[in-house]
């Protein structure tokens, strides 16, 4: 995985990474963290969520 040019910000980082990963996977930025799966869930506090391309 090359990040460069990404921004060194935690969110930035997650979605450059959730991207390049097979469909079905996303990410969600929570207030205690962060989380990667292969699921169609969506987190009822997620700050942000990152899907990979489809």
């Amino acid at each position: 995985m090359n990040l460069t040019g990404v921004a060194r910000q935690a969110d930035r980082l997650l979605e450059s990474a959730v991207k390049i990963l097979d469909p079905g996977w996303q990410a969600a930025v929570l207030s205690y963290g962060m989380v990667v799966y292969k699921d169609n869930k969506v987190y009822k506090y997620a700050a942000q969520v990152f899907k990979a391309a489809s």
